[in-house]
């Protein structure tokens, strides 16, 4: 890239630069001759003003919309993330609550092997201790009857009074009813917030599937009219800013009315600067061509004389032919034979 191609880049960004901020400009000034329209003598732009109003409320509309959209959406997905919480809680409680039930059972069938605890209300214990008896092993070594350990723990947890029960053995009891209670709210909860997810799955659907998406596209289009009927509004103000500029104008104003002067007369500096360039490298442009054709006529040139020189030499040869033709045909008149033959060979050799 040459010289002159980076300064008419540079050029062209610092235009672009510029148009950027006059139209941000005139957004501003718009925007705030519709803040404050109400205390400011305008009688220019009323259809424009209108305009802005109108755009005002679409995009407000537009915001409540996509609001409450996300507000509904984040609700559900609270919901859903709360239930999923109880669930795990609930998953944890029924993993300690098994441990504990576990335990609870072990020590009753422990002291039932020492007759400890009442047989009517444990009976079920005793019998399955006596059966125990007669194979090899001991249900406590057995992991896998954690069951078996969980209903004899359930005939204490149905006695009121846990009778024979003490120590250890009450405490964890009285853990596992602190638990069974937690698992009874928890389900209660769950149950309702269930309820909840199920009767709003199908708004949350239409939701999900784009329904925030397009909300957001929305804004933005309303947006973007919004900005467009500001920024016409702004252009308005400029162009007719001797009608209404006065003592009680709001000084942002006219700062936006002063930058916008400076950046216009920086445009327009801008705009020079590129067409002087554009000639400049119309000009580089020209020159190389003419370089590029003078080139071509010099080749040309030499091509013509070469050209010629044969065209000259070819030219004597011929004038040479006639000649001898010439003699030859007047050697034929006069009859001269014997000279005749003589003479176009000496001819020849000439």
């Amino acid at each position: 890239m040459s010289a002159r191609e980076e300064l008419l880049k540079e050029n062209e960004e610092s235009i672009r630069e510029c148009e950027a901020r006059i139209a941000a400009l005139m957004l501003s000034l718009g925007r705030k001759g519709v803040e404050n329209a109400s205390s400011l003598s305008l009688s220019i732009g009323q259809r424009l003003l209108s305009e802005c109003y109108d755009r005002i409320a679409e995009r407000r509309k537009a915001e409540e919309r996509l609001s409450s959209i996300r507000s509904a959406s984040a609700e559900h997905e609270g919901r859903r993330e709360s239930l999923a919480e109880k669930d795990r809680e609930r998953g944890r409680l029924d993993e300690r609550l098994a441990t504990l039930e576990s335990q609870l059972g072990a020590i009753i069938y422990e002291r039932c092997t020492f007759s400890l605890l009442d047989k009517s209300r444990y009976e079920r214990v005793y019998h399955d201790i006596e059966k125990d008896g007669k194979k090899n092993g001991g249900l406590l070594r057995n992991v896998g009857q954690r069951r078996r350990f969980a209903r004899y723990a359930r005939i204490a947890e149905s006695d009121d009074s846990a009778t024979g029960l003490d120590g250890s053995a009450t405490r964890t009891l009285s853990e596992i009813r602190e638990i069974k209670e937690e698992l009874a709210r928890l389900d209660g909860e769950r149950k309702s917030l269930s309820t909840i997810i199920a009767s709003k799955r199908h708004s949350y659907r239409a939701m999900s599937h784009g329904g925030i998406e397009r909300a957001e596209k929305a804004l933005a289009e309303c947006v973007r009219r919004e900005n467009e009927a500001m920024g016409g509004y702004g252009s308005q103000l400029y162009d007719k800013g001797a009608l209404w500029i006065g003592d009680d104008t709001p000084s942002s104003m006219l700062s936006d009315l002063q930058s916008i002067l400076n950046e216009k007369r920086l445009l327009d500096r801008l705009l020079s600067e590129r067409a002087r360039l554009g000639r400049e490298a119309k000009a580089d442009d020209l020159r190389a061509l003419l370089e590029s054709e003078e080139g071509k006529l010099r080749i040309l040139r030499r091509e013509r004389e070469r050209i010629d020189g044969e065209i000259a030499e070819i030219e004597r040869e011929a004038e040479r032919l006639r000649g001898n033709i010439e003699k030859l045909q007047g050697l034929s008149e006069r009859g001269g034979r014997g000279e005749a033959d003589t003479l176009p060979a000496q001819g020849m050799d000439e």
